[in-house]
């Protein structure tokens, strides 16, 4: 379930819009659990506390206006899209708000409530797919090995020494031993040949 956060001073606006959304179901289940805020500080603390996946924003509210609080909402929600509604038809604040962050800019009284539908449902789709494109490249451009997990450039300089001493820490003891075994056979096997030698020499035979 979405979480959608409707802020307009139009009380009736706001709760028809509530209701509407509230309305929506698939398979059987609500997609929308909706929060209502009238004022710019409301919008603000109740961001905070919901987090919501998209938010409906008035331009103008009786504190501030949207395009003023516009920049917080998107510290607050981070990639929850913001939807921009006005009563106004104002290209140069439509430009600003877009270029602050709003996701679209759509134009209030609605004739059909299916516009915003439209919106609402492009917006969160391109938030999922925004989040499901940032993992891959984060999974992708991770380098793993022992308990190193990183990708800067001082670890990807680090790894090949760690690969070193992890491989020589893991099979240094067996090694160890079978060099001590190799030097031990070639010992004995020296003074095998030294002791044939001299056998050999006492009966004037050479070792075969």
């Amino acid at each position: 379930m979405e979480t959608l956060l409707i802020v307009d001073d139009d009380l009736s606006l706001l709760e028809s819009l509530k209701m509407h959304f509230e309305e929506i179901e698939e398979g059987g289940a609500p997609s929308f659990k909706v929060a209502t805020a009238t004022s710019a500080a409301s919008a603000l603390s109740l961001a905070s506390e919901v987090f919501p996946s998209l938010v409906i924003l008035d331009m103008m509210l009786p504190d501030r206006t949207g395009l003023q609080i516009l920049k917080q909402l998107k510290e607050i929600c981070r990639d929850a899209p913001i939807v921009i509604v006005t009563a106004y038809h104002d290209m140069e604040t439509t430009i600003r708000a877009m270029k602050a962050g709003a996701f679209d800019y759509i134009h209030k009284p609605f004739s059909d409530p299916a516009a915003l539908d439209l919106v609402v449902r492009r917006a969160l789709q391109v938030r999922q797919l925004s989040r499901r494109a940032a993992s891959m490249d984060a999974e992708s451009s991770l380098a793993r090995l022992g308990d190193i997990v990183g990708n800067s450039p001082l670890i990807q300089k680090l790894m090949p020494l760690h690969r070193h001493q992890l491989l020589g820490d893991r099979r240094y003891p067996a090694r160890k031993r079978a060099l001590r075994a190799r030097e031990g056979g070639i010992h004995r096997s020296h003074r095998g040949q030294a002791w044939k030698v001299r056998t050999c020499r006492g009966r004037n035979r050479l070792p075969r």
